[in-house]
């Protein structure tokens, strides 16, 4: 590993490795809303820039660019977060910020640099990057166990609703209900108790994140997606002896999130080489039988969704693409009927998560500096008229709607960041309502 930064000049311009030049502020805000890992956590970005070869584009002092090689500085490396901030591109310094790297003395010994990418093979083929067509000889340790776990919110002394007959589902929702007919919230009051849990194969590796992703219950059968690219479906009539009774291999790798309505299950993928809508009949679970997928490749893929009558509405959490509206009204042959963007001023239209609830949308806007939560009215649900919006600093990551009020939570801003509570019985004057802590 080099200790002296290397630079390369052309006009105005400079390439360097000195890891002290990097502006950690565009470097994170850039890829948080990329395709490839949006969302990502400041800490996780700094952590990798620490530990990779790096590549600065300046003008002057300002950042324009970056990359990132992880190498052994002997044999391989691997190319990852190539970027070119958006009124910089179309002056040929995304080829110069490739050209740099690939004349840098530190990887000059390498036999081989990987990359991957979703829409710039051509740009890597002039630098002499080939597509693999034969993969059997690649493999992959995947090092993080996967795993579901049932648990059950009983009274401190009551009776145990697994006891009870009836589906999974049902014992749950009876043991919901006697513990509210305590009439207490207390925390000495209630107690979590772990009834099952099954190891699900295939997990894979992320980037030190929990490998599962999302997790539906419906009847006696949870969905649970993951960073495999795999939606498991699990029979949980039995708790204590739980097992997995289909696996539906998806594009991806994010299987992100998971929406069920009777017979119709809909997912969200995400991943650097696919992402979109799928649609899958799960009128018999153990025998899933996927109907459509439907590619959102330029919007970044599907982030999260909400099933709302026969629509489906995404959000993309990518770019600033606002949501997307899906009439499934055929699942087998979904089509686009409508999009929703914040045409105002002061929102970044990167949606990361809708909830829904008698005709009203609530859409979380979620980049800091920009974020909102917006309500919607989907009288119409195909053209939705925003009714109001409520600025927050930190973004909005999700929101759920319960009597008139919205619980609002964030990504960013570090975790001690409070629940806020907005007062929406007036949707077109929702207001701040009060914040809660632990």
């Amino acid at each position: 590993m080099t200790d002296k930064p290397h630079e390369w000049h052309r006009g105005g311009d400079t390439v360097s490795t000195d890891p002290s030049r990097l502006d950690l502020d565009i470097i994170h805000g850039f890829l948080t809303t990329s395709y490839w890992v949006p969302g990502i956590a400041r800490e996780v970005v700094e952590t990798a820039v620490q530990h990779s070869l790096c590549f600065g584009l300046y003008r002057s002092d300002a950042q324009l660019g970056f990359a990132r090689v992880v190498t052994d500085y002997a044999r391989f490396g691997y190319l990852l977060d190539v970027f070119v901030l958006e009124d910089c591109r179309g002056q040929g310094l995304g080829k110069w910020l490739i050209s740099c790297i690939l004349d840098c003395p530190s990887l000059s010994g390498l036999a081989s640099i990987g990359l991957a990418t979703r829409d710039a093979h051509e740009l890597y083929e002039t630098f002499g990057w080939q597509r693999l067509t034969v993969t059997d000889h690649l493999m992959m340790l995947r090092r993080f166990a996967l795993a579901i776990a049932l648990a059950v919110l009983i009274p401190a002394a009551g009776t145990h609703a697994l006891d009870e007959d009836g589906s999974a589902e049902e014992k749950l929702s009876a043991a919901a209900a006697n513990f509210r007919a305590q009439g207490s919230h207390e925390p000495d009051a209630v107690n979590l108790t772990l009834v099952g849990n099954l190891q699900l194969q295939d997990a894979p590796t992320g980037d030190g994140g929990a490998p599962t992703v999302d997790l539906y219950v419906a009847g006696n059968y949870a969905y649970v997606g993951s960073f495999s690219g795999v939606l498991h479906i699990v029979d949980i009539s039995d708790p204590q002896n739980m097992r997995t009774v289909a696996e539906v291999p998806l594009a991806g790798p994010g299987v992100l999130d998971v929406k069920i309505s009777g017979d119709l299950a809909a997912i969200g993928v995400q991943g650097p080489d696919w992402g979109g809508l799928v649609t899958i009949d799960i009128s018999d679970p153990p025998n899933p039988r996927i109907l459509t997928r439907m590619p959102f490749l330029e919007e970044g893929g599907v982030h999260n969704l909400f099933l709302y009558k026969d629509r489906a509405y995404l959000a993309h959490a990518a770019f600033d693409q606002g949501m997307t509206i899906v009439d499934l009204t055929d699942p087998a042959e979904p089509t686009v009927s409508g999009f929703w963007k914040n045409e105002a001023e002061g929102f970044s239209n990167v949606v990361h998560d809708v909830f829904i609830r008698d005709d009203l949308a609530f859409i979380s806007d979620i980049v800091p500096g920009l974020g909102r939560l917006v309500i919607l009215d989907l009288a119409n649900p195909d053209n939705p008229v925003t009714l109001s919006s409520s600025p927050y600093p930190e973004g909005i990551h999700s929101a759920w709607m319960e009597n008139g009020f919205v619980y609002c939570n964030q990504e960013y801003g570090g975790w001690h960041q409070p629940l806020h509570v907005i007062d929406a019985t007036d949707p077109r004057a929702a207001n701040h309502g009060g914040d809660t802590r632990d």
